[in-house]
């Protein structure tokens, strides 16, 4: 069983919990006891209840099960968020690439898309995926040093698991 197949059979009859153990897991925040950090910094149930519609109550007794949970607890207490260049790239003039593919469950995807963008003597600054138990529609997204020319798109699109790409 998948860990996200856990939380929902965990939570199956708490939607408004189920709601919280996504946000938790798609920030990378970290529960200790009923207390939820991003890193060192307790965010306060009140701020993450009032952005996710739920009751403050919702979001501690959340915490509290994901972190008394004996698998889960080892997941949820070392949580760490991350840094993403894409919402900035533009800005440092590097290119994003979004990779929509039919099947994420297949070996060699990030290494035949990082072949094609080296064959073009670009390097890449960032690379990541989404979890394939958590997003409907699974996208790998790679942030370049440099601007990507339509050459890369076409040669992207060509591979046989690509669905569509998105270049920015």
């Amino acid at each position: 069983m998948t860990m996200w197949k856990e939380i929902e059979a965990m939570l199956h009859e708490k939607p408004e919990r189920l709601v919280v153990a996504r946000f938790v897991l798609e920030h990378g925040l970290r529960v200790s006891g009923e207390k939820i950090y991003c890193g060192k910094v307790e965010i306060p149930a009140k701020k993450i209840a009032d952005a996710l519609g739920v009751d403050r109550r919702t979001v501690g007794r959340t915490a509290r099960m994901l972190h008394e949970n004996p698998h889960l607890k080892d997941i949820f207490t070392n949580m760490q968020p991350t840094f993403s260049l894409k919402g900035i790239a533009k800005f440092l003039g590097f290119g994003v690439i979004e990779i929509f593919v039919q099947d994420a469950s297949k070996s060699g995807i990030l290494a035949a898309c990082a072949k094609v963008i080296a064959e073009e003597d670009i390097s890449i600054r960032q690379a990541f995926a989404d979890d394939p138990d958590l997003s409907p529609e699974v996208k790998l997204t790679i942030i370049t040093e440099s601007p990507v020319p339509g050459s890369v798109y076409e040669k992207l699109h060509k591979l046989a698991f690509v669905e569509h790409v998105s270049i920015y």
